[in-house]
This record gives C-alpha cells, sequence and structure tokens, in this order.
C-alpha cells in the first residue's frame, strides 16, 4: 500500500463534512494484484463528462463537480442534505506504476481506475538449470 498514497485534495466549496463523511475528498478502495492497482471511488450523483482525471508529477488527481438540480417555479427545495460542488481526491502514484497506461470506467457511481505496474517491478520466475 506504500506504493500508492491517498491524500486530500483542496477544501472545495459547497461542500464539507455532514455526519461524519467528507463529501469534498469522495471514498475509495485501493487494490493491488500482480499486474497493477485498482483504485475503486465512490461518486454518486456525478454524470461521466464532469470527471476529470490527471497525472501531474506523480500525483493522479480526480475532480468532479456534483451539480444541484434547478428549482423551478412549482419545485422548491424545502429541505436539503445532499452534498453538491467540487469533490476530488488525489494519490501519490509511486515508481512501480506506468503512469502513461493509466485507464478509467466509470459506471453505477464508481470510477475504476486502473493502474498497470512497469514489467520490471513485476515479479519473475528464475528456472533452475
Amino acid at each position: 500500500m506504500r506504493q500508492i498514497n491517498s491524500c486530500y485534495g483542496y477544501t472545495p466549496k459547497n461542500t464539507g463534512n455532514y455526519y461524519g463523511y467528507n463529501y469534498s475528498a469522495p471514498k475509495s478502495d485501493i487494490l493491488e494484484d500482480i499486474n497493477g492497482f485498482l483504485i475503486q471511488i465512490e461518486l454518486p450523483g456525478v454524470k461521466k463528462e464532469e470527471i476529470k482525471l490527471s497525472v501531474e508529477k506523480n500525483i493522479l488527481s480526480i475532480a468532479a463537480e456534483r451539480k444541484k438540480s434547478a428549482e423551478t417555479d412549482t419545485l422548491k427545495y424545502k429541505h436539503s442534505e445532499i452534498a453538491y460542488g467540487t469533490i476530488s481526491r488525489s494519490f501519490v502514484l509511486g515508481e512501480i506504476v506506468d503512469s502513461e497506461k493509466i485507464a478509467a470506467e466509470y459506471s453505477d457511481g464508481i470510477l475504476k481506475v486502473s493502474i498497470p505496474k512497469k514489467e520490471q517491478s513485476k515479479p519473475k520466475e528464475i528456472i533452475i538449470n
């Protein structure tokens, strides 16, 4: 787990801590196998087009915008608990990952980011003669 170290991004506007959950930094799972890492990030209510991924200086950054539905003349908010606004999360990538081959997919409110390991960092079996 040392190879990918999560850290929080900037404090966004219009979001915050609500009942112990920090909406500005969505929850994530990090999985690892012999070939690489898989980061799964909760982004419910976010459209795919509103998600931005970038890698700069060995940091994978994810940012998204959860937009509030517009009120109309006949439909007004009476109570609102759902957090809206900018959300972000950053992950420091280790030297063993190949940042040029990162891939992502988004389905059912979960963003899945696949981060492959470099070939030289994968374990190799040595044949005994």
